[in-house]
């Protein structure tokens, strides 16, 4: 397994909570921005002045180099969907067993419901070690632009890192 590849992804991916999280404090609203993380940077869905995520973008890899790494983890995460539905889906099978599918909904509903709750703290936990890395000494913004017209604004992030 190629562990820099990964380990590439989890730094832009860090880099990307940081950045839609001051990106929204910059637009004075909460809009709706999501993104997606690659090796290369990543993607921002979402009206947002191109400025503004440029700006949040270079204020954010600032931050996290200087320590706050807390901005490489966000609650709006996927990650959190994610671990929410495995536990919930675990639970779900192990309540189930062999027994009468009609019978165990009760059952069924008590296990979701403590996944659910687990989830809200084990969602940022596997953010913080597995998905997204804070230590992002050497990476750096090669650029910020949006990509084509119309409906959906995106913007593309990319960053280099030093190997």
């Amino acid at each position: 397994m190629n562990l820099e590849f990964f380990n590439k992804i989890r730094r832009n991916h860090a880099l990307e909570h940081a950045t839609i999280a001051l990106a929204h404090s910059g637009m004075g609203e909460s809009g709706i921005l999501g993104g997606n993380s690659t090796q290369w940077g990543f993607l921002v869905y979402g009206d947002v002045p191109t400025d503004v995520l440029s700006s949040a973008a270079e204020e954010a890899l600032r931050r996290l180099k200087s320590g706050e790494s807390e901005l490489a983890v966000s609650p709006y995460c996927g990650t959190n969907l994610v671990v929410a539905a495995a536990l919930v889906a675990v639970g779900c099978a192990i309540a189930v067993g062999k027994r009468r599918r009609w019978s165990s909904i009760p059952r069924l509903m008590s296990v979701s419901l403590m996944a659910l709750l687990a989830a809200k703290y084990v969602g940022p936990q596997v953010q913080r070690y597995v998905t997204t890395s804070g230590e992002v000494d050497g990476l750096s913004i090669r650029d910020v632009g949006r990509l084509g017209s119309g409906g959906l604004t995106v913007h593309r992030v990319r960053t280099t890192q030093d190997d």
